[in-house]
């Protein structure tokens, strides 16, 4: 997929959230030098945030005078409506390529970027996944049709969004585009395996709906025929009102949940007294939004992810 200085999504946006991962050096754990070389003069790409970022390290791996940082803090989370701060802006400075994930996940803060950085080129990783209609989420997509952003947590869109990104950075940077291209491939393989070691599992286990704490794992779920029943927080951060809470938990007996999955970025309070309600256990799911990211972090948290759920439904 072609990389574009601006590109719309929605109304003026998506795009522009694509700024916000770019920047030669740092953020969601510090600049990532994927050459081994000084980063004056090199070829700067900032991502977005945590799992773009990390999807981005692992296609950069070994690139010559590389170097990879991301946007936002290594504790910012999903940035659904995140602004910007300063040092954000900071970091986009001198980037030579943004990497977003798109599909909306960066429309809160796209627009500052590109008013402050218009020809700087982008590149929607998203871009070519199927779109899953976003439910249970709170979030103001200024009146557009919104769609689920939380498009990494699939290993099959991953796969897109690796290709997408090792075609931007070989457009933009071509000495390097055979190395982009190869690690594009090596992770798609690695993807392939670890969705092949775990499918038959998955779909096989007894229990097929669970309640998660918002609406990130419906891309996951789709893969493996699971069913997201309900969502605790429509809006993260924001907890159910008394009346909502007590639905959760009738709509969890109802169905039989057995599991309801929390999430490291967020404290686990809500989901208690839900449990309790039902009879249920808590488990944890990571959207791999937090934390310091390396060219692994990606598949490893998959990984973790998928032994969650054997465990939780089993």
């Amino acid at each position: 997929m072609k990389a574009t200085k601006k590109k719309a999504w929605g109304r003026a946006g998506l795009s522009l959230l694509l700024a916000g991962l770019l920047t030669a050096a740092s953020a969601c754990a510090g600049a990532g030098d994927t050459g081994g070389q000084d980063a004056e003069g090199g070829f700067h790409v900032v991502a977005s945030f945590a799992p773009v970022y990390a999807l981005t390290l692992a296609v950069a791996d070994g690139a010559e005078n590389v170097t990879v940082g991301c946007m936002t803090a290594e504790t910012t989370g999903c940035p659904h409506d995140y602004q910007l701060t300063p040092a954000d802006m900071q970091r986009v400075e001198g980037a030579d390529l943004l990497v977003l994930n798109g599909a909306g996940m960066e429309s809160s803060f796209a627009e500052s970027i590109y008013s402050q950085y218009p020809d700087l080129p982008s590149v929607e990783s998203a871009e070519g996944v199927t779109l899953l209609p976003e439910e249970g989420h709170g979030h103001d997509h200024q009146g557009e049709e919104s769609y689920n952003p939380h498009t990494w947590l699939s290993l099959q869109n991953a796969k897109v969004q690796a290709a997408n990104i090792a075609a931007a950075l070989g457009q933009y940077d071509p000495a390097n585009s055979a190395v982009y291209t190869a690690n594009a491939q090596k992770f798609q393989t690695a993807a392939d395996e670890l969705d092949a070691r775990y499918r038959e599992q998955l779909e096989n286990l007894p229990h097929r709906k669970f309640i998660t704490f918002h609406a990130a794992f419906s891309y996951l779920a789709a893969d493996y025929d699971f069913a997201v029943s309900a969502v605790i927080e429509s809006t993260p951060g924001t907890a159910p009102d008394p009346q909502t809470l007590q639905s959760l938990i009738d709509e969890a007996r109802a169905e039989g949940i057995t599991a309801i999955f929390t999430e490291p970025q967020y404290p686990d309070s809500t989901a208690q007294v839900i449990a309790e309600g039902a009879g249920a256990e808590i488990y944890t799911l990571d959207p791999l939004v937090t934390g310091q990211m390396d060219k692994d972090s990606y598949l490893s948290g998959m990984e973790q992810n998928f032994e969650t759920l054997c465990t939780a439904l089993a």
